[in-house]
């Protein structure tokens, strides 16, 4: 049970350290991609009917990727960025 513990404090860290990816389309303007993730937002929450709320997050998950990547963005996992030395 401790092991199991300390594992799942692990990976608490490790997912809550790392920088979180970014759609990134080096063609388009920040307000473009402003009004581009308003657009993709918009068409993944309408849904069709009422479903269990976790399989509709995860539906609106995939809708709003599938139309980030038809826009032309793509997924950039962020390295995190090392503070300059002090001189």
């Amino acid at each position: 049970m401790k092991i199991f513990i300390v594992l799942l404090l692990f990976l608490f860290l490790g997912c809550t350290s790392s920088p979180p990816p970014r759609w990134e389309n080096p063609d388009k303007t920040d307000k473009e991609f402003r009004a581009d993730v308003e657009e993709c937002r918009f068409l993944s929450t309408r849904s069709e009917g009422t479903r269990m709320g976790g399989l509709e997050v995860t539906d609106q998950s995939r809708l709003f990727d599938q139309c980030m990547k038809m826009r032309g963005y793509q997924l950039v996992q962020k390295e995190a960025e090392e503070p300059e030395p002090k001189k």
